[in-house]
């Protein structure tokens, strides 16, 4: 655990346990506009970026996530679902970029009581979801339990590192967002859209109010962002002071939140909280769970929900959410076409897809700003059989790959590692999707403000428009 974590935790506290384990959540099982709690059956109202079983989905449940073919996290037993909102960078003419996210979420299991309450850690029962924090808000309440439990940690920099908020000079190693859950229960309610079925104790580790007399696991939430190689673009900020948004439109950092949908095997979550008792933080010395083999069993991802592009650099945040420093309102002049959910998704475990799976990606998505051109998502590329048959000349960006393609007659191309641009009027039949979050190389442009592909990961697009000779013939 890091000192400043420990710190926070600790801080006025004494806990009469002081047991935990950290869940590692490897790489982000999706990122895109869903929120099972809050826009149920809908697409939702900001990009979130969310770890864990692959069941999740815009109306996914206890069942959905305990029939998950694979989880994101490092335990089997647990296909929980954990997300926050993403960050972006917002240049100066408003439109934005994500910022790199280093793997997914890092979350602690902490088995916390109090000397005056003997109350055992009861394990999430089935059905039961929370959220804590406000999307909001962008004023700071220090009486506030929730506002105490939720900040920022920005490491390596010379000043006072956690605050509420976004910080507004670098940090050389790394953003840390800092969530700590609500670990008192109603023991009645698996959930109640106005939160009151959970209530924090008096600090991290204090008695349960007797509204609130079940002791659940404290989780806590780390999500690291890399941003210390983005220091030189903050005078190309649309607010070179601290260029930094959540998905929200939240401008000040204040508005951080996020969501826990239990999705584990609720009898190996009681065991690990009565037995798994050492405070090194160790997954691997809690022997009830069960750890994937990441190098033999490859990641988790799953197809996007959502037919929206949510990679790269875009006009506005998805969703049209104005950046706000203050109280948001609903007047938005953002255009943006209204996405759909797709009919059918598949998720898949491993690097690639196995052959003749039958992942899919659902309907291409329409990309306006590249004229006449559909996003396919980010198919494989092996290399010994290409995705495409014709390299072009080196481009540095989407755009000057696009148009070199139309210009030679294409019907596809595709960007990979970083520069790479392929061709061709005809896809082979090894290369298939796996998920755009494989594509997370930035552009060779500089600045980078796009996303090219990956290594042996095609960005994909596919040119639907009409070319100017058809034009004029149609005359």
């Amino acid at each position: 655990m890091h000192v400043s974590t420990l710190v926070f935790l600790s801080a006025g506290l004494i806990s009469s346990t002081t047991a935990f384990f950290r869940l590692p959540c490897d790489n982000p099982l999706i990122v895109e506009r869903v929120d099972p709690l809050v826009s149920f059956g809908k697409v939702a109202g900001h990009v979130h970026t969310v770890s864990g079983g692959s069941g999740f989905g815009p109306s996914s449940d206890f069942a959905a996530l305990r029939a998950s073919k694979c989880t994101s996290c490092r335990v089997k037993e647990d296909m929980s679902a954990y997300w926050t909102p993403s960050l972006w960078f917002q240049w100066k003419d408003g439109s934005v970029t994500p910022v790199e996210q280093v793997g997914g979420h890092l979350v602690y299991y902490l088995q916390r009581s109090h000397k005056t309450d003997k109350t055992k850690v009861t394990a999430f029962p089935a059905g039961f979801q929370m959220l804590t924090g406000n999307p909001t808000l962008r004023t700071y309440d220090a009486t506030s339990l929730t506002a105490q439990a939720i900040g920022w940690n920005c490491l390596g920099s010379p000043s006072p590192t956690r605050k509420p908020g976004l910080p507004t000079v670098n940090c050389p190693n790394g953003l840390r967002a800092e969530v700590r859950f609500p670990s008192c229960w109603d023991g009645k309610n698996l959930y109640k859209a106005d939160q009151s079925h959970v209530e924090y104790s008096d600090g991290e580790s204090g008695p349960c109010p007797k509204t609130h007399p079940t002791r659940l696991p404290t989780i806590f939430f780390e999500i690291m962002y890399s941003v210390d190689p983005i220091k030189n673009l903050w005078s190309k900020a649309k607010n070179p002071k601290m260029p930094f948004v959540l998905a929200q439109g939240d401008g000040t950092g204040l508005g951080l939140h996020a969501d826990f949908q239990n999705g584990w095997d609720v009898a190996v979550l009681q065991k690990a909280m009565d037995t798994c008792t050492n405070d090194s933080g160790r997954v691997e010395d809690c022997k009830v769970l069960t750890l994937y083999d990441r190098e033999k069993e490859g990641t988790c991802r799953k197809t996007p929900d959502v037919n929206e592009v949510v990679t790269g650099t875009l006009p506005a945040l998805p969703g049209c959410n104005p950046v706000t420093i203050k109280k948001p309102t609903s007047v938005t002049t953002c255009s943006l076409p209204v996405p759909a959910i797709f009919a059918k998704t598949v998720a898949y475990s491993g690097k690639f897809p196995p052959p003749g799976s039958n992942v899919v990606a659902g309907t291409p998505v329409v990309v306006t700003r590249y004229q006449g051109w559909k996003y396919l998502e980010c198919y494989s590329d092996s290399g010994s059989s290409r995705a495409l048959s014709k390299q072009l000349t080196a481009q540095k960006s989407v755009n000057g790959c696009l148009n070199a393609a139309k210009a030679a007659g294409f019907k596809y191309a595709g960007l990979e590692y970083g520069g790479e641009c392929w061709a061709g009027n005809s896809l082979s039949s090894s290369s298939k999707p796996i998920g755009y979050s494989k594509c997370d190389m930035p552009c060779a442009a500089k600045p980078s403000k796009q996303l090219c592909g990956g290594g042996q990961a095609l960005t994909l697009y596919q040119f639907v428009g009409t070319t100017a000779k058809a034009k004029r013939a149609s005359h």
